[in-house]
């Protein structure tokens, strides 16, 4: 993996787009795409901006044989996910305690009418 591909994962994961990425690093949207591409050797500054950015350090983002687990594990997009499917399961949870709440009070109410039927008196004339 080249230190242009390793970037444009690491953007990625971060959620930024290239556009975001060149305003931070005072580039124009062109001159960020070409350091991405390998189009034009990347400086230690900007290697270092561009780790600060990606929260990875220095020589993880230098290394092309592997690919930072930092940058994974802190990637907000996959929390906001998995903290979106909690949410959801306790959803599901509270909206299977109501349902069953609900069909029970029915299923009293019904009984109740049906029984106040058959204990109604005729009145006789």
């Amino acid at each position: 993996m080249t230190i242009g591909e390793k970037i444009r994962q690491l953007r990625l994961l971060k959620g930024l787009s290239q556009e975001n990425m060149a305003d931070m690093l005072n580039l124009s949207t062109t001159a960020y795409g070409d350091i991405e591409r390998n189009k034009t050797d990347l400086t230690i500054n900007r290697a270092r901006q561009i780790a600060g950015i990606m929260e990875v350090s220095l020589s993880e983002l230098l290394e092309t044989e592997t690919f930072p687990q930092k940058a994974i594990i802190q990637n907000p997009v996959i929390s906001k996910s998995e903290e979106i499917s909690a949410d959801l399961e306790k959803l599901r949870e509270e909206s299977d305690f109501w349902k069953e709440r609900y069909e029970r009070q029915l299923f009293i109410e019904v009984f109740r009418t049906l029984q106040n039927q058959h204990e109604r008196q005729k009145i006789g004339f």
